[in-house]
């Protein structure tokens, strides 16, 4: 006690506490005021670290955690000195750091608090100049600025209050280790002399992250708080695909081609996909029948791939998932070469030989499709036509082709001039190409020689 009344021949004890917050000696006076006279007793005291209060480890490598989940691990107070000693867990490395931190909290609500009363004023400073043009005669001017005010100085001094409660808040804060990550049980407690305490420190990663951060304990008799750091890897979602590259060879245009590939949980929490846009001209004649989902854990999810493609060429397509909450893309890569139906003729060449001027000359070859999907074609004799009238007749000139088949193509030819004909028949193949074949068409035109025995007079003889 600080006070109080002593009897004649009595005595009384009185507690000095001494609790240094630095290891230094110190010394000052208790002044005891009696009876009108002060009496000066001089108090000294030397504070010094205690090294028998430590951590069983000052470095903590927590095993890698999923997110969502958590790993543990300890670590001992070990208090080998003869008194009781308190820890709390900080935030901090020492009190000043506090401080500073608690001064610039405070500084940021002062700024926040005159930024709040200004625009108080400059609401109820417009509002005034409303309601005065508003309110009928029982008011005059001043009775409605002293209304204004008394409701303006309520408004400001409920944020004044507020404000002090938040201060308040802030200076009693004792600026405890908090932390979403990295989480320390008990985060403060005693310790009895030559015990010790076991703390737990969990580990919630709450991103595919490596993660970093020091806790400081502080005791009550050590200057310096003892440091403990820790670090952590958090683990995301881990699938995999049984296949990363494939090679489909040759595919026939217009033809579909399905693949069958496995995506595989290979991790301990649930994993979410998605398939990433692809808009490459080949991409887009990719379809997937599971684009997304979610994977439950060792679950496997078939994705069945269809292509068809109606454009020739060749092509490397990278498709890409992502799983969320890992950074790393899943990927698949898909070879091949779009080609044109194969197809022939039965012969090499067309050739009708000498033919007569105007006669009608037929031949015949068979168009035999090889492929395994079905082609329009139109079969055409280039610059037919173009100077004279058409010269060749073609049956069919058009139609479609199934798969492994074969059609008889007529050709009828009725030449126009006297001449060689060097020509070639071409076949195109609709949304594929033109000139897709060709064979070449022979023939060389003449006109018979007459002769006429005699050829100057017919002699009949005696005539009766």
């Amino acid at each position: 006690k600080s006070e109080g009344t002593l009897d004649v021949g009595k005595s009384d004890q009185v507690t000095v506490t001494f609790l240094p917050q630095e290891s230094k000696a110190y010394q000052g006076e208790i002044v005891l005021s009696y009876d009108g006279l002060d009496a000066f007793i001089p108090v000294f005291g030397e504070s010094h670290n205690d090294n028998n209060v430590y951590l069983s480890k000052s470095f903590l490598h927590l095993d890698d955690a999923y997110i969502t989940l958590h790993t543990q691990q300890h670590v001992k107070i070990i208090n080998k000195s003869a008194v009781p000693v308190e820890f709390q867990w900080r935030a901090f490395t020492s009190t000043k750091e506090e401080q500073e931190k608690k001064q610039r909290l405070c500084s940021e609500l002062q700024q926040e608090e005159a930024e709040q009363r200004m625009l108080i004023e400059e609401t109820y400073n417009e509002g005034s100049d409303l309601e005065s043009l508003d309110s009928d005669d029982s008011y005059d001017n001043d009775e409605l600025a002293k209304k204004n005010e008394r409701k303006q100085a309520k408004a400001i001094a409920n944020l004044a209050r507020r404000y002090n409660n938040i201060r308040k808040a802030v200076e009693d804060d004792l600026m405890l280790f908090q932390d979403d990550i990295f989480i320390l049980e008990p985060v403060s407690g005693k310790i009895w002399p030559n015990t010790e305490i076991t703390i737990t420190i969990t580990f919630k990663p709450q991103g595919p992250l490596h993660y970093s951060c020091t806790a400081f304990c502080n005791i009550t008799c050590s200057e310096e708080r003892l440091p403990l750091q820790m670090i952590g890897e958090g683990i995301g979602p881990k699938a995999k695909l049984n296949i990363e590259e494939m090679d489909i060879g040759d595919v026939f245009v217009g033809k579909r081609k399905e693949i069958d590939v496995t995506l595989e949980n290979k991790g301990e929490i649930e994993a979410q996909f998605n398939l990433l846009p692809f808009e490459t001209p080949f991409g887009s004649k990719f379809s997937f029948d599971c684009d997304h989902g979610i994977l439950g854990v060792k679950e496997r999810q078939p994705i069945k791939i269809s292509f068809c493609s109606d454009i020739l060429g060749e092509f490397s397509e990278t498709f890409k998932w992502e799983l969320q909450g890992s950074p790393e893309l899943l990927s698949l890569t898909i070879k091949g070469h779009v080609v044109a139906p194969t197809f022939h003729f039965d012969e090499d060449i067309i050739n009708f030989g000498a033919v007569s001027y105007s006669f009608k000359n037929t031949k015949e070859v068979k168009l035999t499709n090889t492929s395994e999907v079905p082609f329009n074609y139109s079969i055409r004799v280039p610059g037919d036509g173009k100077l004279l009238q058409k010269e060749f007749d073609i049956t069919p000139s058009k139609g479609t082709l199934r798969e492994l088949s074969s059609e008889r193509i007529k050709i009828d030819f009725i030449s126009e001039s006297v001449r060689k004909y060097d020509m070639v028949m071409v076949v195109d193949i609709d949304g594929v190409g033109q000139d897709m074949l060709a064979i070449p068409i022979k023939g060389e035109c003449f006109v018979p020689t007459v002769k006429i025995v005699p050829n100057e007079y017919l002699k009949y003889g005696d005539i009766f």
